[in-house]
């Protein structure tokens, strides 16, 4: 049954990697116009500041949504050859500093670190999605603040990321269905940011494992294999 399981699963992952992919797609041709137009308009020299700073905020937020639907192109089409050996103290640093000023929007969330010096095996940008998706999940759970634990720690074969939150935390039922496409815990929510996190950590030989308890938080590990040399 669970060789079964597994089966279904892959076959499911499979097949909203294809329809992500050809969606991602669809989508990418009409926002390439888009973003073309407006760097033609952006470098236009009769234009106030204010309206400068407006298409700029555009291009940067075309930007972004590239770099997402490039994330779901990955689902379909595996970049495992751009794996590389990783300072997973420097990229775990990168990533806090870079959410620092996300937390602070949020009322009262405090970071702790606990990080070593680790090397991994693994793609630098799509690692650095993953932990940017679970890090942002973390500090959105906590909606009348809390704290939030990133650790780094190595394991006899992997690098260990693991990030905690005293946030709302989850049932069984619910860590069961995390990863799955359209299942999220979110209002607006999709499912897919977790699924091509799960999906991503899976190309470069990892896994994640989950703990939560309903209202005490969740813990998110990232194990990444260590780097041979």
């Amino acid at each position: 049954m669970k060789t079964n399981r597994e089966l279904q699963k892959a076959e499911k992952m499979n097949a909203v990697g294809q329809l992500a992919a050809s969606v991602a797609h669809e989508i990418r041709n009409p926002m390439t116009v888009v973003k073309g137009f407006l760097q033609i308009f952006y470098a236009k020299e009769h234009m106030s500041e204010e309206e400068r700073t407006y298409i700029k905020l555009m291009i940067e937020e075309m930007n972004r949504a590239e770099t997402i639907i490039n994330d779901y192109l990955s689902l379909a089409k595996p970049d495992v050859d751009q794996s590389q050996k990783i300072d997973g103290a420097d990229l775990a640093n990168k990533v806090i500093d870079l959410m620092h000023s996300y937390a602070m929007m949020g009322k009262g969330i405090h970071f702790i670190k606990n990080i070593q010096q680790v090397y991994i095996e693994a793609n630098n940008n799509e690692l650095k999605q993953v932990l940017i998706n679970i890090l942002k999940n973390a500090i959105e759970a906590m909606k009348n603040g809390g704290t939030v634990t990133i650790s780094l720690f190595s394991t006899k074969e992997y690098g260990v990321f693991e990030i905690a939150d005293t946030g709302i935390g989850m049932t069984e039922e619910e860590i069961n269905r995390l990863g799955t496409a359209f299942y999220s815990l979110k209002e607006k929510g999709t499912g897919m940011g977790l699924m091509v996190c799960y999906q991503m950590v899976e190309q470069m030989n990892g896994r994640i494992e989950v703990q939560s308890e309903k209202g005490r938080g969740t813990s998110f590990k990232i194990f990444i294999p260590l780097t041979q040399n």
